[in-house]
């Protein structure tokens, strides 16, 4: 079983960017082979660009840095880098939306880098805007197809950490009052490919969907769901 670690975050922390990661020079060689190796799998469609690692929390701050996506994509790879000088701690973000029907989840596609075929939380995504606010509305408009207006300002809830990958999810809650049908309708008309496809369960259905489905559940989902009050700490 995969080792997670959760933290809690005042809702209205700040956030504070410090200098970029410095790679260490010994450790170059290994990011550009992984690097190369997915490039040929993916092929051009793979970019390099700028993201954000989680370097300190507080439970009103928390310190990123810029890394870039093939740092993030080496520290998941080959987590034995982090002993070399591969610090980083990749930081996405994961909304707990909920609608006049229920919870939204998200199986991710056969055409994404990781966890191909797992349900998560929906919308989620790597941080690329130092603003974990700004990102979640953004992932929002590219995975679901809705605007921002359509859901309440996203509520920072806390910290949910992969710790064999170092991946932090900062996990924030999202109210919609439009309806499951609505929501799939905006899916399947406005939005991009990141989910083949949605389930919006009723609070009453959840543990059963979670329980069918426990084999295909990104490993941080029930902490996310406990830290969000969704579970309240049931294990699935």
């Amino acid at each position: 079983m995969t080792k997670t670690a959760t933290f809690s975050i005042d809702e209205s922390c700040k956030i504070i960017v410090q200098a970029p990661f410095a790679l260490p020079d010994r450790i170059v060689h290994h990011i550009e082979n992984i690097w190369a190796n997915e490039k040929a799998r993916r092929g051009s469609n793979l970019k390099n660009n700028t993201m954000y690692s989680l370097v300190e929390y507080k439970f009103n701050s928390i310190t990123l840095q810029a890394i870039n996506y093939k740092e993030a994509l080496a520290r998941r790879r080959a987590p034995e880098l982090f002993e070399l000088g591969l610090t980083v701690r990749p930081a996405a973000v994961a909304g707990i939306l909920t609608c006049a029907d229920g919870l939204v989840l998200g199986l991710r596609s056969k055409t994404v880098i990781s966890d191909k075929g797992y349900w998560e939380t929906a919308p989620a995504g790597g941080l690329a805007n130092r603003d974990p606010k700004i990102q979640i509305l953004e992932e929002l408009e590219e995975e679901l197809g809705l605007k921002r207006s359509q859901v309440t300002v996203p509520l920072v809830l806390g910290l949910v950490e992969n710790v064999e990958t170092g991946v932090i999810d900062i996990v924030l809650r999202l109210k919609s009052k439009m309806t499951a049908r609505d929501i799939h309708h905006s899916h399947k008309n406005y939005a991009t490919n990141e989910y083949e496809k949605l389930a919006i369960i009723s609070p009453n259905d959840l543990k059963q969907f979670l329980k069918k489905n426990k084999d295909y559940l990104i490993p941080v989902l029930q902490p996310i769901l406990n830290l969000g009050g969704i579970i309240q700490n049931n294990k699935i």
